[in-house]
């Protein structure tokens, strides 16, 4: 076997090794990004529950295994978060419920690696899990009452 045949199976077999080594790093922060999410959806339906402890209606419905909906009679509005665990991504958005309120845009978290976690990202910004929640339930919990000019 001459030089160019042995550089050429060694960097077959070092792709190969590659390829391997980097499906598996994928394997591992695809759990890593679902235990994210179901950390997110645990903490939001612990908010969910204290909210209504104090008093507050507001209903969370699992509609399927990457979708939520939150919503809030009284104030006309809901939340829906949708995770893409291949895409690393959770979008959130606002539905109005009710013809004269007026609900913010919605947005995504990014679930990045994060030393040897997992990270959410808001804006390029690493925020933490109750900002995320913040960020999601405050618009139908606490909106801001209309403004009279």
């Amino acid at each position: 076997m001459g030089w160019v045949e042995e550089q050429f199976e060694r960097r077959l077999q070092s792709g190969t090794r590659n390829t391997a080594e980097e499906a598996e790093q994928e394997k591992r922060f695809e759990v890593l990004a679902e235990q994210r999410w179901s950390e997110l959806v645990s903490g939001l339906q612990d908010d969910m529950e204290e909210y209504r402890q104090l008093g507050g209606d507001a209903d969370l419905r699992q509609i399927s295994e990457t979708e939520y909906r939150m919503s809030n009679d009284p104030t006309g509005t809901a939340a829906k978060i949708i995770v893409d665990l291949s895409a690393h991504t959770i979008q959130y958005t606002f539905e109005s419920e009710k013809q004269d309120v007026a609900v913010p845009e919605g947005g995504f978290f990014s679930i990045r690696r994060s030393g040897r976690s997992a990270g959410l990202y808001s804006a390029d910004q690493q925020i933490t899990p109750e900002q995320a929640r913040r960020m999601i339930l405050e618009p139908i919990l606490f909106p801001n009452p209309p403004r009279v000019m």
